[in-house]
């Protein structure tokens, strides 16, 4: 969802539906008039904001904070740095009925969480400020993964399988999805 009348918003308001907001189609579609961008007026008053992608073939995963960040100050209502972590953990898991069991740290909650390497010199920014997780999120290198409480990648290394055999397995099977499809050889 991207743009809303006044009446929905206020129904929205009104009943608190999870509402999910996709603001990389907006800005991609230019569907985001000033005077219909309803999001950051409806998490101040309580909406739980969920963000989504709705399209990766022109929207890589781990954009919509950054872009959240962007389309909710250029209708002059930025919204506080760190709402799209929010927005797309604990806000995320709530909307689709998962609250309790993921989107935030918890007992008893799957411990399914990635550390991004954020002190990598290629990405740290010279203000540590809670804007560097939305905005570079998707681009801060992996240094850890936890799947139910167990590690998987660790030092941006796999450790439950061989991360030379996985990715030599995906190219093989890549070859063969290739060669299914009639496309030429790489």
């Amino acid at each position: 969802m991207n743009v809303m009348s006044d009446a929905d918003a206020e129904l929205v308001v009104e009943n608190r539906p999870g509402i999910t907001w996709c603001p990389n189609n907006a800005l991609h579609r230019a569907v985001h008039p000033q005077d219909l961008c309803r999001f950051p007026w409806l998490i101040d008053r309580g909406v739980c904001v969920s963000l989504g992608i709705d399209t990766t073939m022109y929207h890589p995963f781990g954009t919509a904070g950054m872009v959240s960040l962007l389309l909710s100050a250029s209708v002059g209502h930025r919204l506080d740095d760190a709402e799209p972590f929010y927005m797309q953990t604990a806000n995320a898991a709530r909307n689709i009925g998962y609250a309790d069991e993921l989107g935030t740290l918890a007992v008893g909650k799957r411990a399914d969480i990635v550390v991004r390497a954020a002190e990598d010199i290629t990405h740290t920014a010279l203000d540590q400020a809670g804007a560097l997780l939305a905005l570079s999120s998707s681009q801060i290198p992996v240094n850890l993964v936890m799947i139910d409480g167990r590690v998987v990648m660790q030092g941006g290394r796999l450790t439950a399988a061989d991360q030379t055999e996985v990715l030599h397995s995906a190219l093989r099977q890549r070859r063969r999805i290739l060669e299914r499809a009639g496309a030429p050889a790489e």
